[in-house]
């Protein structure tokens, strides 16, 4: 009985994690700057204890933190161009083609220097269950994955906290671009 209960936590241990980000293991020894971020549910509930009740982001942080069982982050900072392969990418993205898993946006771009991103929710039929993001660069990769419910509308407000990197797939650039015209 004790090993059925065992396999039972473990599976849910690992079934909060939704995707395999050990794949990109292999990519700290070539980046110049990784970050690994790995908050497990009850990771997660101590860390909201730390947020400040009086200061309005931190307490739209804790609502939002709320439904989720974990935030996964792996990012990747390069010397130079072609550290990681297009396969690592694919094989990740082959990952985020089922289960209830969808394609929210799909960025790509030929251009030296253009985004290539991806946002993939997966839901239960009801609401979101889970929620991946992807941004690429020649010389920087990041894979976000936020396990459990969350409003994907209100992401933007953990964007930088909880050792979540500020992240605005595809309106940085456009918006550096109209303040200069």
């Amino acid at each position: 009985m004790k090993h059925l209960i065992l396999a039972i936590v473990m599976a849910g241990a690992a079934g909060a994690q939704d995707i395999n980000l050990l794949q990109f293991d292999t990519l700290k020894s070539k980046a110049s700057d990784s970050v690994e971020v790995n908050l497990s549910e009850p990771m997660l509930r101590m860390a909201i204890g730390f947020l400040a009740d009086n200061d309005p982001k931190q307490v739209e942080v804790k609502k939002l933190v709320g439904g989720l069982k974990g935030i996964y982050v792996r990012s990747f900072k390069f010397d130079k161009d072609g550290q990681y392969s297009a396969a690592e990418i694919e094989a990740l993205r082959a990952q985020l083609k089922g289960a209830g898993w969808q394609s929210m946006v799909d960025v790509h771009s030929k251009k030296t220097g253009g985004d290539n991103a991806g946002v993939y929710m997966r839901t239960d039929g009801k609401q979101m269950t889970g929620l991946v993001v992807l941004a690429l660069e020649p010389r920087e990769l990041t894979v976000v994955n936020f396990a459990g419910s969350i409003d994907p509308a209100q992401i933007q407000a953990l964007s930088g906290t909880l050792g979540i990197p500020n992240f605005s797939v595809g309106y940085e650039k456009a918006a550096e671009k109209k303040s200069k015209e």
